[in-house]
């Protein structure tokens, strides 16, 4: 097994439980196609690689990528460890230009860059291993009053009328309602 493993930033939270440079939370991707995850890491969203260690036949066993500041972890699929692409939201300063470069990259468009009702400007691809990933950028702050009146807008120049109604306490935040 071969590894490589830079120095990690950031500071200890107290306990000792949690590695330096990580958080308690952070994704975890199990993928085909992990070598092709990686240089997409690495080319469209100006990733750091933490670790990466290697079976002997070169397959990545477990992999840490820093991106804007947060942690990914992932590993090629193997044996009882089926694949399991993911979903991500990920803020960029451009959205347009980091749009760009994920379709340079081998990425698929899911849409292209478009302003939302929610205040963000946004994009979807699918990165070469199958996870999709929703570039956002803020553009404005809004407060959840004013996210839902723009979505009954939006929603009336669909034709949908109105929302099922729901108790506050039951509401579910989605990719929508960001």
């Amino acid at each position: 097994m071969t590894m490589t493993h830079s120095n990690t930033t950031g500071t200890d939270p107290g306990g000792g439980h949690i590695p330096r440079g990580f958080t308690a939370l952070q994704p975890y991707l199990i993928i085909d196609r992990a070598d092709q995850l990686r240089s997409f890491l690495l080319e469209a969203l100006d990733g750091e690689e933490v670790m990466c260690l290697r079976d002997e036949r070169g397959e990545i066993q477990h992999a840490a990528m820093r991106i804007g500041g947060a942690m990914l972890e992932y590993a090629q699929a193997c044996g009882e460890w089926k694949p399991m692409p993911g979903g991500l939201h990920h803020y960029v300063p451009s959205v347009d230009d980091t749009y760009r470069r994920c379709l340079e990259a081998g990425a698929t468009s899911i849409h292209e860059p478009r302003d939302m009702f929610y205040g963000e400007r946004s994009a979807g691809v699918v990165d070469p291993a199958g996870n999709h990933w929703y570039l956002a950028t803020l553009v404005e702050e809004l407060d959840q009053e004013e996210i839902e009146q723009r979505q009954a807008d939006y929603l009336a120049t669909l034709g949908v009328d109105d929302l099922p109604e729901q108790d506050q306490d039951d509401r579910e935040p989605g990719p929508q309602a960001r």
